[in-house]
């Protein structure tokens, strides 16, 4: 039988009208042997009665593993990484790029002049669109999407960059964000980017629609003190952020263990915490100069883009080439690296893993390439595919744009002198104390008055549906959602931390009474839930009139502030609940240590 892949490329060309001759040319172009070229065909029926298949001469290297074809399924965890690899080394600049062809026929002459151009490039403008639409069960992360709702995400950005100094990379960007789920919500998010040596400056706009976002999730955030202002980060502030014990990058054939205390810090001329310099990222050029893994596997009509007069090509690429390239790449990143041996033969054989099973979960759709006529440049990049998840089956559609301009027009940055510091937005996002008083704070502030919301309604609705109800043990008790220490003269109540909703949990009432069944499926435990740091729900009641209280412990000076008026007689705690006044959980109960 032939094979499938070979048979798919000659089911697509056909479909194109090209002609049995023109279809051997290019498949023995791209590698195909002429006897399964002409055992394929067979297999089609292509061949009219007594016709033989006539052999066509093609000089060249030849390989049957190409990645890339239009109609060819066989793109995998491989072409996810080559596309983001693609997409970073374009977005990174010129003399970054790495889009490489087999050299034999004229258009692979032509392409291999524009990349050996296209290295050289040290700065360039840089414009294009990315689009992602995601379906499937992990939808729902992003906010109400649920089964067969689509999660659509687009980023336009326009920028130069300049990396004539690896040790002091520049660029300046602006970036729009559009996120949104269906008809459920839609948000659109702009910054702009200012990249100078080791700084990285961003300046986020349109940050209402985030807090909408988040109101719409059930937490309100504040996000007004970053809007419209410049931030600055520095190496040594991503180095205040340590990671888990030992980063690895899975599923990736350029794995990099970033040492025993990884750090989220990357900067210009830094790959894993060890510095690059200027012969360093000339060798890493070399070694792609010399293994050519990109081929032309056709040749479309010529456009004009900019006004400039292109050449326009279908690419793919010759995985053999690759996989060299990718082990030299591999052996010269391992020798500035403190890595095992054992580390570094995990890694090559996850990257022949991932080579050998490329065909299962990418199809590219589009896969092509503009060089301009004059200059030889790499003028425009469109990457289309269509990536599986392995772990759930579902469908991420990938579409890819960049255009570059301005070739080696050196960039001028004025660094802004009133951007906030990276303690600045620390201390407003995650809090400077204890408290955390910051918008993860007020995020699970929000959480709490949402919680507190859905457990009073649902013991409200028991109480007006149960005949013989029962809430609590009697006016001593304390109910809290994690075990505490109660204060003298309280008893605490079974099964702290519970979540069940039979009578058996933290609030001992059975919601599965109400005739209609139970109005939640589980009771609300706190954000933080730690008794230590009196983050905790509390409940009590009076057993004779059924009234009952609930209360918590804000941890945001916003949330403390403009709750402090709750109609309890404690404003430093949030009460709600049925009783008049609230004062079955008295004032200075909170004082005490749990």
């Amino acid at each position: 039988m032939a094979n499938q892949e070979l048979l798919d490329y000659l089911k697509q060309f056909l479909k194109n009208g090209q002609s049995l001759e023109v279809i051997k040319e290019k498949l023995l172009g791209i590698g195909w042997s002429e006897a399964d070229i002409n055992a394929a065909i067979s297999e089609l029926n292509l061949l009219k009665p007594g016709e033989e298949s006539r052999s066509v001469v093609q000089t060249g290297v030849r390989t049957p593993n190409v990645l890339g074809a239009e109609s060819t399924p066989a793109h995998s965890k491989l072409g996810k990484i080559l596309s983001l690899v693609v997409a970073i080394l374009i977005l990174g600049g010129g003399g970054a790029y790495a889009y490489y062809f087999y050299s034999g026929e004229s258009p692979n002459d032509i392409l291999r002049e524009a990349v050996l151009n296209t290295l050289e490039v040290k700065s360039s403008e840089v414009s294009g669109k990315i689009n992602l639409v995601y379906e499937g069960v992990l939808a729902s992360i992003f906010g109400g999407a649920g089964e067969g709702e689509k999660v659509n995400f687009n980023l336009n950005f326009v920028g130069q960059n300049d990396s004539s100094d690896v040790k002091n990379l520049k660029a300046l960007y602006e970036l729009k964000l559009g996120f949104g789920v269906q008809d459920f919500l839609n948000f659109q998010f702009a910054a702009d980017v200012m990249v100078a040596g080791n700084v990285v400056y961003l300046k986020p706009k349109n940050l209402d629609s985030i807090a909408t976002w988040f109101g719409l999730m059930g937490s309100e955030v504040d996000l007004s003190s970053f809007d419209n202002k410049w931030i600055k980060i520095e190496t040594k502030d991503l180095e205040q952020l340590p990671l888990s014990n030992g980063l690895m990058l899975k599923d990736n054939p350029f794995r990099v263990v970033l040492g025993q205390r990884p750090t989220l810090a990357f900067t210009a001329g830094t790959l894993g915490g060890v510095d690059f310099n200027q012969d360093d990222t000339e060798k890493i050029k070399s070694i792609l100069r010399d293994n050519q893994f990109y081929l032309v596997q056709e040749k479309l009509e010529d456009e004009q883009i900019d006004g400039e007069a292109a050449y326009h090509f279908r690419i793919g690429v010759n995985l053999p080439i690759l996989k060299k390239s990718l082990v030299e790449l591999n052996d010269f990143i391992y020798s500035k690296m403190n890595l095992s041996d054992e580390e570094k033969s995990a890694s090559l054989a996850e990257m022949d893993d991932f080579l050998a099973n490329n065909s299962k979960y990418l199809k590219f759709r589009t896969h092509e390439i503009w060089v301009t006529k004059n200059s030889k440049f790499i003028k425009k990049a469109a990457l289309g595919v269509d990536f599986m998840i392995p772990e759930s089956g579902d469908v991420m559609e990938v579409d890819l744009e960049v255009v570059n301009s301005k070739f080696n027009e050196f960039v001028t940055l004025e660094e802004p002198k009133d951007a906030l510091s990276f303690e600045d937005l620390l201390a407003d996002f995650f809090g400077t104390n204890l408290g955390n008083s910051g918008l993860l704070g007020q995020s699970r502030d929000s959480t709490r008055i949402s919680d507190l919301a859905t457990l009073k309604s649902a013991i409200s609705l028991y109480l007006a549906d149960v005949s013989k109800p029962s809430i609590c043990d009697g006016k001593n008790y304390i109910y809290s959602s994690t075990l505490i220490k109660p204060p003298t003269g309280w008893k605490i109540g079974k099964n702290s931390g519970s979540k069940a909703v039979d009578g058996t949990g933290w609030i001992p009432v059975n919601l599965e009474e109400v005739s209609s069944g139970s109005p939640i499926a589980e009771m609300r435990l706190d954000p933080v839930n730690n008794s230590s740091k009196k983050q905790v729900y509390l409940f009590a009641c009076d057993p004779k009139t059924f009234e009952f209280e609930l209360n918590t412990r804000f941890e945001s000076e916003k949330f403390i502030t403009g709750y402090a008026k709750d109609g309890g007689d404690d404003p430093a705690i949030y009460e709600t609940g049925t009783s008049l006044g609230f004062k079955l959980i008295p004032k200075g109960f909170w004082d005490n240590s749990f």
